[in-house]
């Protein structure tokens, strides 16, 4: 029997679960010589992104939470401390994919709609009737619309032109519609959640595919973390082994709702009783002992309007948020363990490069399990940066980020210099395979992609290339330039309130190289620099096609007015 959070059990209570880099799994050395693989012989990638799981809430980031499977992935290899994504789900997945902004790979909002050639509806369904006629569909914003497939190549496309199988298996929210399906760009076997969200146990409310066809016979022992790591499981063994293969990786844990079985919520009972300021103060302190930050790193203040601890009227509940969520990462890290096990059995585990990171910042969680009402556990998950997803802020882009080749990378490094994006994994990719992005393909105009490959810094810790990175959603946006950031947000962005179709939010610079809770603003000291960082950012803007929210928000109005005037 599942246990979902929102039905609290009467569970014994366990003893405080510590998780640190000291719980590795019991597995022999990978000890090797280092350096680039064997003439001949390309490895294997695995791509584990997670989803919705905050910068702290693993053991080598810091948390309480037991993850030693990947606390060894750190062993092996190297963690940055300052890798970005994109503030919410859809806009990573198509930065990951395609190697290029949101922006420019069309999905820069959290949206995809589906229309007739939708694969798992008639035509003249409610549904795809209603969504069809969605104001995003409707206004035709090549940066905010669908999937660039003309002018993108995807990351399965890309590796399986460079000679590898591709697999896929998880969470795949960039396309409802059957020719944005992964079996359709570039992967070989699939088995996917094709929305954004959904139940973690049979009865998802979502749709699923198994490579091209709807997957509709879920088993009673159904649990997404369990199946998706199944299905990566199956494709593995039921490959070619005379090629490399490619695995993307996306278990949609620990996206809401927070649901996971008994057993792994047992573990962490009472664990969350402190409260939300008490564990966070714990987290920082282990990632000052674990060498990611100095000792001195402040944490930022709580947004004023939060709950403290002191005043929640629902404590028990507000902890089962937390211990919900825990399991679910727990559950990854077993699994993943699985998956480990499985590629030393194969005698593959030397061959494999694995890389590590979330789709975005820690969300708020409640015992409401759908709620993303702004509480304040998503700041506690996402220690020591400000705010959490949907925010151009540290807590909603930041990100864990591992790479590890076992036998290859240093063990258990840790760049803090180098600056990463999610759309960096692809040129890293096709650095590992020996491959080159293809400059054309028939009937395509494919454009160049804007990432980096983040090899030389994992190869060589002290390593950091210069990068100047830009975001944008909902109308929030960043530019990060070295150590400086500029960033602003829209008052009624992701977690806001009201209808505003005006900004109010203002320019605030930041050293969030020192500073990523962005506690202390910088722009009255240093104008010039931030003058100068708007004007890039507006430049970008323009380059990549973002549309002024204001102006977004007015049209969403007249939309809204117009289809209730048509009724």
């Amino acid at each position: 029997m599942s246990r979902d959070i929102g039905r609290r059990a009467f569970l014994h209570r366990a003893a405080a679960c510590g998780a640190g880099m000291g719980l590795f799994p019991l597995l022999p050395s990978c000890a090797g010589p280092r350096g680039a693989a064997s003439p001949g012989r390309r490895p294997n990638i695995v791509m584990l992104m997670v989803d919705d799981m905050g910068y702290s809430d693993i053991g080598c980031f810091g948390a309480e939470i037991r993850t030693p499977n990947l606390d060894w992935l750190a062993a092996q290899g190297v963690r940055l401390t300052q890798f970005y994504t994109n503030p919410v789900c859809t806009p990573t997945r198509a930065s990951l994919l395609t190697g290029r902004y949101a922006h420019q790979a069309g999905l820069a909002t959290n949206n995809t709609w589906p229309s007739e050639d939708y694969g798992l509806y008639g035509k003249d369904s409610d549904r795809v009737k209603k969504r069809g006629n969605s104001f995003w569909q409707q206004q035709q914003y090549p940066a905010y619309n669908v999937l660039r497939t003309d002018t993108c190549l995807t990351i399965g496309e890309a590796m399986r032109h460079a000679g590898y199988q591709t697999f896929l298996s998880g969470k795949w929210h960039v396309g409802d519609e059957k020719k944005y399906w992964p079996c359709n760009n570039g992967f070989d076997r699939s088995f996917v959640m094709i929305w954004g969200g959904g139940g973690h146990f049979k009865n998802t409310g979502c749709p699923y595919a198994l490579d091209d066809q709807p997957y509709t016979g879920f088993p009673d022992d159904f649990y997404t973390t369990d199946y998706f790591f199944k299905y990566a499981m199956d494709f593995i063994e039921g490959r070619d082994a005379s090629k490399p293969f490619f695995l993307y990786l996306t278990p949609s844990a620990p996206h809401s709702p927070f649901q996971a079985w008994p057993d792994d919520i047992k573990k962490y009972d009472g664990v969350y009783d402190a409260g939300y300021d008490a564990i966070r103060e714990a987290r920082l302190a282990r990632q000052i002992e674990l060498g990611l930050y100095p000792k001195d790193t402040p944490l930022p203040p709580r947004v004023a309007e939060q709950t403290t601890w002191a005043d929640e009227k629902d404590k028990a509940g507000a902890a089962d948020s937390m211990e919900a969520v825990a399991a679910m990462i727990d559950r990854v890290d077993q699994k993943l363990g699985e998956f480990i096990a499985l590629l030393k059995r194969r005698g593959e585990l030397d061959h494999t490069v694995f890389f590590f990171f979330s789709d975005n910042g820690g969300t708020p969680t409640t015992y409401r399990s759908y709620t993303n009402a702004f509480h304040p556990w998503g700041e506690t998950r996402n220690t020591p940066c400000s705010k959490q997803k949907g925010f151009t802020h540290e807590g909603g882009i930041r990100s864990p980020f591992i790479m590890a080749w076992p036998g290859r990378t240093q063990p258990g490094a840790i760049n803090r210099g180098q600056v990463g994006h999610v759309m960096d994994i692809l040129p890293t990719c096709l650095d590992l395979a020996g491959a080159e992005y293809p400059k054309a393909l028939p009937g395509r105009h494919i454009e160049p992609i804007e990432g980096l490959s983040l090899w030389p810094a994992a190869s060589d810790p002290s390593h950091a290339a210069p990068r100047t990175l830009f975001w944008e959603f909902s109308g929030s946006g960043a530019v990060r330039d070295g150590d400086w950031k500029l960033v602003r947000e829209f008052t009624d962005q992701y977690f806001g309130k009201g209808e505003a179709t005006e900004r109010t939010g203002q320019w605030h610079l930041y050293n969030v190289r020192t500073d990523p809770g962005e506690i202390r603003d910088l722009i009255a000291e240093h104008p010039e620099k931030a003058r100068e960082l708007e004007a890039r950012y507006l430049a970008w803007e323009k380059r990549v096609g973002v549309v002024p929210h204001e102006e977004i928000k007015a049209r969403q109005a007249a939309f809204k007015a117009g289809s209730q005037a048509a009724q």
